[in-house]
């Protein structure tokens, strides 16, 4: 019987396990602190049939997503919405945004790369810009902001006071872009996903259930492969 992985975050909950599944996939454990490994496992285990659901309802939005080709017309996701790639006869070696993405056709062999760099780019600039502004909102400060390649996490925290988001967090909508921001904020306040964590959270961005909902239903969508 194929072995369940998953990942287990301890919080102040009264006596119940909860599972959940993430945007990505993976499977996380929710339980109370004092909760024994064995009794996680067992919990995993009567709800192996559930948990098989979902992994397959998510391959199948995962193998329905498009398959990028970098070819003319192709549309890409820029904050939720897609534009069109055109080519250009034009000597550039850059990638162009203007309400559709712009490329010299000479360079489409180093499209995938360009389109990277581009949305590191966007990254660096638009997820800095939004973190100072709900950080000062929320009276947290971070030390640093990194742009990572993570496929999986859409955001980390670390004890130093880093904050991670991956370049392409550019591809969802932009409420979800500000809901991954503040999550991670939240954490410098509280390192967990304790009720003092979500009312942070839901005090900042009192939306965010409509964001985590986007997540799990198109979070396949953000990726670039």
């Amino acid at each position: 019987m194929r072995k369940i992985t998953y990942d287990i975050i301890y919080t102040r909950r009264k006596k119940t396990l909860a599972l959940v599944v993430e945007h990505d996939g993976s499977l996380t454990v929710r339980a109370p602190k004092k909760t024994s490994r064995q009794e996680i496992q067992r919990f995993v285990e009567q709800k192996r049939l559930w948990i098989q659901e979902k992994t397959r309802q998510h391959r199948l939005r995962k193998m329905l997503a498009p398959k990028l080709k970098f070819q003319p017309g192709e549309k890409f996701l820029y904050f939720g919405v897609r534009y069109k790639l055109q080519f250009t006869k034009k000597n550039s070696p850059d990638l162009v945004f203007r309400r559709q993405f712009v490329l010299a056709k000479e360079n489409r062999g180093e499209a995938k790369r360009l389109f990277i760099d581009w949305y590191k780019q966007q990254a660096e600039k638009e997820l800095f810009q939004r973190s100072s502004a709900y950080a000062r909102k929320m009276g947290v400060e971070f030390k640093s902001l990194h742009i990572t390649s993570a496929k999986h996490q859409l955001g980390s925290c670390t004890r130093r006071k880093t904050i991670n988001f991956p370049w392409r967090l550019m591809m969802a909508p932009s409420f979800v872009v500000n809901y991954i921001v503040v999550h991670e904020l939240a954490h410098l306040a509280f390192m967990n996903h304790s009720k003092n964590f979500w009312r942070k959270v839901g005090e900042t961005y009192p939306t965010y259930k409509e964001a985590e909902q986007w997540l799990k239903s198109n979070g396949h969508l953000l990726n670039f492969e």
